[in-house]
């Protein structure tokens, strides 16, 4: 009962986050408006996520692929998609955001993914496959998404096939959270939808699009030469 509470808490909070930017999108000008039909895939990971967790469907799939392996790579691969972006962005790749706006919507997307997540971890509280707490949604899983689902937004519209790369890493994270025994796979359902779903609100409705502490203020110069008696005096005005 507890677990189909916890359950029912989580997707009742994420409809409610969803109405309310749907409310929120009637400000924005010229912008398409957010569809749920959009998003069809991170909800159904989250809701896959939940039903696995409330059913034996979780054991059988941890009694067949729990401890298969035993790497620690997951610890380091849930960072290429980000690294990849930022690396394509040094090589001259064209992407959507300027090199800062993309820094900014993917620290947003992360920080508020792990707010999220860290907060269900503590609500729900369920013991993880090898014994340890604070198992469900996968941390390393939801992280990995984030900079999968960035680097979909932002690469999408000039080099596709980049674009979908980082769901391979962060499908890989997903997969060696189970056969490492680290997680359920009830976790890594609902850890990939939750990271996929918060980049994608904030790439929609761009938090923070203004602000930028390191754009350039326009400025002009303009050199004057003249006289005082019969001594030359130089001078610069510069305006702001």
């Amino acid at each position: 009962m507890k677990r189909f509470f916890a359950l029912t808490l989580f997707l009742c909070l994420i409809v409610s986050s969803y109405a309310q930017m749907k409310v929120s999108q009637d400000t924005l000008s010229k912008k398409k408006p957010f569809s749920l039909a959009s998003q069809v895939v991170p909800i159904s990971l989250i809701t896959a996520g939940g039903l696995v967790f409330i059913s034996d469907a979780r054991v059988i799939i941890q009694n067949r692929m729990g401890n298969m392996t035993k790497t620690t790579v997951d610890d380091h691969i849930q960072y290429v998609p980000d690294l990849a972006s930022f690396g394509a962005h040094f090589i001259g790749w064209k992407h959507k955001n300027s090199l800062w706006d993309m820094t900014k919507y993917m620290a947003i997307s992360q920080i508020a993914t792990c707010f999220i997540v860290q907060s269900f971890k503590r609500a729900v509280d369920f013991p993880r496959p090898y014994g340890g707490s604070y198992s469900f949604p996968s941390g390393h899983t939801s992280q990995a998404f984030v900079g999968a689902t960035a680097q979909y937004n932002e690469f999408i519209d000039f080099k596709p096939w980049f674009a979908y790369c980082g769901f391979a890493f962060a499908t890989a994270v997903g997969i060696l959270r189970v056969t490492n025994n680290r997680h359920w796979s009830s976790d890594v359902l609902a850890g990939a939808g939750i990271g996929m779903l918060v980049t994608n609100l904030v790439y929609h409705f761009e938090p923070l699009k203004d602000w930028n502490p390191f754009k350039k203020k326009k400025y002009a110069m303009i050199p004057s030469l003249g006289f005082q008696g019969s001594t030359a005096v130089a001078s610069l005005q510069i305006s702001f």
